[in-house]
């Protein structure tokens, strides 16, 4: 196993604090934290308003964005819920 920093699972606070001493300015961390957190970014290569050198070079060498479970899609929420609650035998009169 890797020794890289996750990012994902941490607030957006976290996350710039962690990166801040690796980025060139201070908004660049908040860039980040946007991607991980609001975005749900899977990879540096996804943050299109980053330079390529800063995450080629330094954030992915110390940093990864890797979630410990699977991503739900909308489409398998929505299948969830359907299964769990969804009785269409309540919509029968009698």
């Amino acid at each position: 196993m890797d020794n890289k920093t996750n990012l994902v699972g941490r607030s957006s606070a976290e996350i710039a604090e962690l990166i801040a001493p690796h980025v060139d300015r201070e908004f660049r961390s908040r860039q980040v934290a946007q991607w991980v957190v609001d975005r749900n970014a899977t990879g540096f290569g996804e943050m299109t308003n980053l330079l390529r050198s800063l995450w080629w070079d330094g954030l992915q060498v110390d940093y990864r964005i890797v979630e410990d479970f699977p991503r739900r899609t909308p489409r398998a929420k929505f299948q969830m819920v359907k299964q769990e609650f969804f009785d269409p035998s309540h919509l029968l009169d009698g």
